[in-house]
């Protein structure tokens, strides 16, 4: 059996893919997190690309053709306007032309950016060079510039990723839809594997929790649960988040130990069309109750409560239901397993071929 390594050079900051990470190396034991690519191992490489990043990725696969390379993707493709998550934009007339002028406007701001600094003698972090641009306002829906900076950041993301499908052995995704794309028609791709465990023991826990980037939407969505809730004490713990976050950061409750009854799963911007499975997954494991509002996943459904909007949130009406909610929780978790544990049969035998 080859030995299971997770690449993580491309990522400096490991704060958004570290539950991910965390299952893989539950799924894939004795896995190992490597800023270095390993031949003659399986390695596991989380999308998010540079231009040096695909010379080395490709680099490397072209000296050790029999080291396989795994490539766990989360974004989704849109290969009309060539980007990511396009749907999260706000769109006009020439939307695609104006997607590339703004690609080649910033990459000329920053190749001036590294001249400046390289004549002043002062080293510069590649993976710096684009943020130190931005604003501190990360909240693309409210921020011109930022607006920008994340067309950008989409942009260059897809255009190294299209480029490093061909050395590419196996895919994981986090979402079917992505499976689903023209790119990958042809490959080895199969859904992440994502085990879960039935573990809805009681222990200390808060009523709500919520996970990820609190940024200006999802914030706007907090204070709408505290207008249309009479529950005190809920009110009281949304209001710490609320208060505690001041700016657009990213919650990591997963590392604190900090435990919810419900978990909020929420939409990151208003045309948000995906669940976050890895929230999902995530918050079952820590025998969190998901509950997605404002948009619904058939992929996902069966795995956490879903809410069309603010207006069907009813706490004291969820807490009176939750044994309920819990068994078929433990239905479906089971029937997930079944089908993640058979996909890894598949996988074994592929690495075996």
């Amino acid at each position: 059996m080859k030995k299971f390594f997770i690449f993580t050079k491309n990522h400096p900051d490991l704060t958004t893919t570290l539950p991910v990470i965390n299952n893989y190396k539950k799924v894939f034991k004795n896995c190992v997190l490597t800023s270095k690519l390993k031949k003659n191992s399986v390695n596991i490489i989380f999308e998010n690309f540079t231009k040096e990043n695909f010379i080395e990725i490709s680099k490397f696969k072209k000296k050790y053709p029999h080291t396989v390379l795994v490539l766990s993707l989360s974004e989704y493709f849109d290969n009309k306007l060539m980007t990511f998550n396009s749907f999260e934009f706000k769109r006009f007339f020439l939307f695609k032309y104006f997607i590339l002028c703004n690609f080649f406007f910033i990459e000329i701001l920053v190749f001036i950016k590294k001249i400046v600094f390289k004549l002043i003698k002062k080293k510069v972090n590649k993976s710096y060079s684009i943020q130190t641009l931005k604003t501190k306002n990360e909240n693309i829906s409210y921020n011109v510039v930022n607006y920008l900076f994340e067309i950008h950041r989409q942009k260059r993301r897809y255009n190294n990723l299209i480029k490093i499908i061909p050395f590419i052995d196996i895919f994981f995704t986090n979402h079917p839809q992505i499976s689903k794309d023209e790119n990958l028609i042809g490959k080895k791709v199969f859904d992440a594997p994502y085990l879960i465990k039935e573990n809805f023991k009681s222990k200390k826990k808060r009523i709500l929790i919520f996970s990820g980037i609190l940024n200006n939407f999802r914030r706007e969505f907090l204070k709408n649960i505290i207008l249309n809730n009479k529950n005190k004490k809920l009110n009281f713990q949304i209001n710490k988040i609320l208060n505690d976050y001041k700016s657009s950061n990213f919650i990591k409750n997963y590392e604190n130990k900090i435990f919810g009854k419900f978990s909020l799963n929420l939409p990151i911007s208003k045309n948000w069309r995906f669940q976050s499975n890895t929230r999902i997954y995530n918050s079952l494991n820590q025998g969190e109750i998901p509950i997605s509002i404002g948009f619904y996943d058939k992929y996902f459904s069966k795995l956490t409560v879903n809410l069309s909007s603010l207006n069907s949130l009813n706490f004291n009406k969820l807490i009176k239901s939750e044994k309920k909610i819990i068994a078929r929780l433990k239905k479906n978790i089971r029937k997930h397993n079944t089908s993640v544990k058979l996909n890894l049969r598949k996988f074994s035998k592929l690495l075996k071929n």
